[in-house]
């Protein structure tokens, strides 16, 4: 079965330091499957995330929000529109792994060298717009 991967133009401009603000979309949707999203990669500003599988994150609505939510990292983000919390989400993302999967073990603790350890398994390669 052939997989369709969709890439989501940008509707909406947020401003998060210098980590946004790019044309790009900040993520590829690999498929819809009811309260749940696949992920292809990533993008979070001029940051591209290429996964090893595509990540399943749980979507809900919770009043005027829509919820994204992969638990295996701890990332919930939220926005008033898909979009918007996708925004989120790859920002999350991203700030994890500039924080964490890029940090000295010896200045982590236990916890976060897991941490570490799972966002590194998750990503296949980083590439950069950036020249």
């Amino acid at each position: 079965m052939a997989r369709l991967v969709q890439r989501l133009g940008r509707q909406e401009s947020t401003r998060r330091g210098r980590r946004l603000g790019t044309p790009k979309a900040p993520v590829a949707v690999a498929a819809q499957t009811g309260v749940s999203r696949q992920l292809a990669e990533i993008i979070d500003g001029d940051a591209t995330f290429r996964l090893r599988k595509p990540l399943e994150v749980t979507v809900r609505r919770e009043g005027p929000y829509i919820v994204m939510n992969y638990e295996p990292l701890g990332i919930e983000e939220y926005g008033k529109t898909e979009l918007a919390a996708l925004e989120a989400f790859a920002y999350h993302f991203g700030a994890l792994w500039e924080g964490i999967a890029q940090a000295n073990d010896r200045k982590l603790t236990s916890e976060a060298r897991e941490l570490k350890q799972a966002l590194r398994s998750l990503v296949e390669a980083v590439s950069s717009s950036r020249p």
